[in-house]
């Protein structure tokens, strides 16, 4: 079990981690009209967002070990229902628009019309992320 707790976090840290980066550090590349370093960030996003759900494979496979997946228990439907906001966020908001920015930088655009909208997708995911883990610590509804 304390394989698979470490396995889970590890995957957060190195999965999450660039995956969260990339989609903050989107808006400055667009501004500054850098398309080499926004296609970087836009691809980092894409490869890190799905490798994501890998995150959350692992932590389902804990909670199915450790509690037998119970729904009932308020952090296990709560830290799902946050992973799957977060998830849709960035896969149907924050990558479309960082193609959109993209595509607008290389064509001699500058892409500014996409920065509301992975700012507030990007940001809100990465909120509804870091209450995850406090979730995972102090368990409510045990």
């Amino acid at each position: 079990m304390n394989l698979l707790v470490s396995l889970h976090v590890v995957a957060a840290v190195f999965l999450l981690g660039p995956l969260l980066f990339a989609t903050s550090a989107t808006p400055r590349a667009i501004r500054t009209g850098g398309a080499d370093t926004l296609r970087f960030l836009t691809r980092t996003s894409r490869i890190y967002a799905y490798a994501s759900i890998l995150v959350f494979v692992l932590g389902a496979a804990d909670v199915q070990h450790k509690y037998g997946w119970s729904w009932s228990q308020t952090w296990v439907w709560l830290s799902t229902v946050l992973f799957v906001v977060a998830f849709g966020l960035i896969t149907a908001l924050v990558l479309p628009s960082q193609r959109r920015a993209l595509a607008a930088l290389e064509s001699g655009g500058d892409g500014k019309a996409q920065l509301a909208t992975i700012a507030a997708a990007g940001g809100t995911a990465a909120l509804l992320i870091v209450v995850i883990p406090f979730l995972m610590i102090y368990q409510p509804g045990v």
